[in-house]
Formats: structure tokens, C-alpha cells, sequence
């Protein structure tokens, strides 16, 4: 079951969006950001990465009522219908040197053009759906794994079953407890 967070600009005359600080990116490395998103009263939705460390201020503006880019600036972007009218949105970009204190921003925009910096007016109720939020390296989304820790994908039996050992270096079946010796 999906449940989505809404990004709601409130009623004061700032910029509005969520970000994600200190991030390491290495140099030469590709990185893809994609979030799940849904149109709730706001149509437009923004991703950035936000570092020197790729040169400049990337982003691409999405539209979430037509399923189209609307703006991409220095990064590749990409949309993908999902059901219940969700889309699956990402920007993928190459660093260009290694920084330990870089991020990436997801916003709600007011208009096709828009760039999450710009201040503007929210109504405290319209905005965007917003749900699995994915920083991965490479040039492709890959499915989506929720993981808070470095350690906490290991220890929750509803989403990784344990017979399946996932500890971050050297991930293996286990197999006494696959029963296959019964």
C-alpha cells in the first residue's frame, strides 16, 4: 500500500520544498534522483540536484497533470505514468568533483517554469503528493528500496524475509532457513 506525504507551500512568501543536505557525491560518478509524485491542487513539481560539485543548479520541472517535462536545465530527466495517477519522476546527472556537502531538493512550483529558489505565495492547502524519494548512483532508477540506516534494511522481516541476509557488504541466502532439507 502506498502512502504518500503532501508537499504543501504554506501561506507565506518563500520557497517550498524539501531537501536533502550533506550528501556525499564522488567525482566522475553518475547519481539519479526519482520520487513517486501525484498532483494534489498543484500541478508542477521540481527535482534539483544542488552542488558545485555538478557545476551548477540542475533541475527539471514536471507537469503532473499532462505526464510531461516541462523544463530541464543542465541533466537528463525522465517521467513514468504509474496507476491511481502518480508518476515516477527523475533527473540524473555526473559530478564533476567529490563533496561531502551537497544535496537534492524535491518542491512544489507555481508554474511550468518556475525554479525552487523563487519565493511565492502558497494557500496552506494545495500541493503535490510526494513518496519514495531515491537517491541511487548510476543512470536508472532501479526499484525502489526504503532503507533509513545502513543497517535497518537487515532487521525488518515484513519487507526483507530472513532467509535472505542483507548486511550492506556481502549479501547471501541463509539457507538453514529456507527448509530445504525438509
Amino acid at each position: 500500500e502506498l502512502t504518500a506525504d503532501k508537499l504543501v507551500p504554506p501561506t507565506s512568501n518563500n520557497p517550498h520544498f524539501i531537501y536533502f543536505a550533506q550528501l556525499p557525491f564522488v567525482s566522475g560518478t553518475s547519481y539519479t534522483l526519482s520520487v513517486y509524485c501525484a498532483a494534489a491542487g498543484l500541478r508542477y513539481i521540481q527535482l534539483t540536484l544542488t552542488s558545485s560539485a555538478f557545476g551548477s543548479r540542475q533541475h527539471a520541472n514536471f507537469d503532473l497533470q499532462t505526464g510531461t517535462i516541462t523544463q530541464v536545465i543542465d541533466c537528463t530527466a525522465s517521467i513514468e505514468a504509474c496507476p491511481n495517477g502518480f508518476y515516477r519522476i527523475s533527473i540524473t546527472k555526473t559530478c564533476l568533483t567529490t563533496t561531502s556537502g551537497s544535496g537534492c531538493a524535491i518542491a512544489a512550483i507555481p508554474d511550468q517554469s518556475s525554479d525552487r529558489l523563487g519565493a511565492y505565495l502558497g494557500d496552506g492547502v494545495s500541493g503535490c503528493y510526494v513518496w519514495g524519494a531515491d537517491l541511487k548512483i548510476g543512470t536508472t532508477t532501479g526499484p525502489y528500496q526504503r532503507v533509513n540506516t545502513a543497517t535497518d534494511y537487515d532487521t525488518n522481516p515484513a519487507l526483507f524475509p530472513k532467509y535472505l541476509k542483507f548486511d550492506g557488504v556481502d549479501d547471501y541466502l541463509n539457507l538453514p532457513f529456507m527448509n530445504l532439507y525438509g
